[in-house]
């Protein structure tokens, strides 16, 4: 007897209707709030998110026409003016630093920039320390990171599940902004009411305005002294160097070789209270150590050393950033001394001591940033 043949509607429909109707409205309620976030990424992300995907989407577009590029920390952020060293060497420049950002950000983005055609002649790199973890550290990695960046993640952690969750994060509006989510949630909660913070829409113009640098107005309050929080947790400690930000540094260094790029890495200053506490305890001896070693292997590397070229308080907007006063007076001693190294001139010296500090004359004007130094975030 022949047996009577359904329709494909008609198995369409069961099909559909074997399917909890709760499961289908619980998915679409999902991907309605998923996508309501993604639109207001502006007001839900982080400053230092924001900074991440705007030093990747320059790294692929201004920096390759750039002759130096700037890597690096919040302290280099904020205490390298592009600007200034465009006017030393007459090439262009771009900071592509990332505020709170650890040594793999810096390989990347120069990776992606190299892929991007970027044929700079020489580059800047500057860490305040090589510690920390890559948890910490996730905001700064997540908006510059592809898959093949994740992979690599994973391949020198060891952690498949670290890298998973930070690529996941740029394809999940819920993961990317958990930690701005959080953070509003706690605000909410505090009774005091605190001063309104420049949007990401102002630091954005401000980085735009200023080829990637963050100037910093100076601090009328600050008196160039150690916060009580960074003496306890950073300035009395021996900065140790954590592996994998080791490896990444090196490879840094690797790449810029394999491209014949000149390398010049920087440390910054921090205020003399700080670094005179340092010295005595012999922590930043310690520190030169760790440079040393990291960079032994690699001679087209010059360190640019400006931890004793005595920076007042009054250059400072906190202990360990530089305000926009002491930033144009590094930037044109660091200016002076990429050129001299890149037009040949006949020095060996593979570590150079910043000269002792006298407000550079040189103005610029710039758009100048936060309303708050506290806004930084710290290391």
């Amino acid at each position: 007897m022949e047996q009577e043949r359904a329709a494909p509607g008609s198995l369409h429909l069961r099909v559909l209707r074997a399917v909890p109707s709760g499961l289908v409205g619980m998915l679409c309620l999902i991907a309605a709030v998923e996508s309501l976030m993604e639109r207001h990424e502006q007001s839900l992300t982080t400053v230092v998110a924001a900074n991440s995907r705007f030093a990747a989407r320059k790294a692929e577009t201004e920096a390759t026409s750039c002759r130096l590029l700037v890597f690096g920390d919040s302290q280099v952020k904020c205490g390298v003016d592009p600007k200034i060293i465009e006017d030393c060497l007459n090439v262009r420049a771009y900071n592509l630093a990332i505020l709170a950002s650890p040594p793999p950000a810096a390989y990347f983005l120069l990776r992606h920039a190299l892929r991007s055609g970027a044929r700079p002649a020489a580059v800047l790199i500057g860490y305040m320390t090589f510690a920390g973890d890559l948890e910490e550290h996730a905001q700064s990695l997540r908006g510059l990171v592809g898959l093949s960046d994740c992979v690599d993640l994973a391949r020198e952690t060891h952690d498949v599940s670290y890298a998973t969750t930070l690529f996941l994060t740029r394809l999940i509006p819920s993961l990317k902004f958990r930690w701005s989510l959080r953070s509003a949630i706690i605000a909410s909660l505090e009774a005091p009411k605190t001063p309104k913070k420049s949007t990401i829409q102002e630091y954005l113009n401000i980085w735009n305005s200023n080829r990637g640098a963050l100037p910093v107005p100076p601090n009328v309050s600050y008196d160039g002294t150690m916060e009580l929080d960074k003496k306890a947790t950073v300035y009395t400690k021996r900065w140790m160097v954590n592996a994998v930000y080791a490896r990444y540094f090196r490879r840094f260094l690797d790449l810029a070789a394999a491209h014949k790029i000149a390398v010049f890495c920087l440390l910054s200053p921090i205020v003399p209270e700080a670094q005179s506490m340092r010295d005595s305890f012999g922590l930043d001896e310690h520190h030169t150590r760790n440079v040393r070693a990291l960079l032994a292997r690699h001679p087209n590397t010059l360190v640019v050393d400006a931890r004793h070229a005595g920076y007042p308080g009054a250059a400072f907007t906190d202990s360990c950033h530089l305000n926009v006063v002491g930033a144009r007076n590094l930037s044109a001693e660091i200016g002076s001394i990429i050129r001299q190294r890149l037009a040949g001139a006949e020095d060996a010296r593979r570590w150079v001591e910043v000269s002792s500090y006298s407000e550079h004359p040189r103005t610029r004007s710039g758009e100048t940033v936060a309303r708050r130094s506290s806004e930084l975030p710290s290391r």
